[in-house]
């Protein structure tokens, strides 16, 4: 893993990301921005860089690029911006489980195991009372 040399503006890879779970693309961008941050350091907040992950993932940079300048997406980022907030999100990574379970930082597996099963047991104990 490599760390990027600056921390990047990530909102513009957000929205693309919001861009293409309207074509079933969303998991492919993620990984690919994921890889390009954390494998290759590269700047999100790059025009060019998006534009490489999007088309790489099949997406169509032409309509993509015009909604980014165009902050078709910045409301939609805005409100799980402030959804991250009411629930008590104060870092990155943060993980919500179920509504009810909220975590952040890297942890180790056995913490997400943990609030798996907590989150199971949740479930059934509601479902069994209703």
């Amino acid at each position: 893993m490599r760390r990027a040399e600056l921390t990047p503006y990530s909102r513009l890879a957000q929205a693309a990301t919001e861009y293409a779970k309207s074509y079933g693309k969303a998991e492919a961008f993620h990984h690919a921005a994921y890889r390009a941050l954390w494998e290759d350091g590269a700047n999100l907040g790059d025009m060019a860089v998006l534009e490489k992950l999007a088309t790489g993932v099949g997406l169509d940079w032409a309509d993509l690029s015009q909604k980014l300048r165009a902050g078709v997406y910045d409301a939609v980022i805005e409100q799980q911006h402030d959804e991250g907030i009411r629930v008590g999100v104060e870092g990155v990574p943060a993980f919500v489980v179920d509504r009810l379970f909220y975590f952040s930082g890297a942890q180790p597996i056995e913490m997400f195991r943990l609030v798996a099963k907590r989150a199971l047991d949740a479930r059934r104990s509601e479902d069994s009372l209703g």
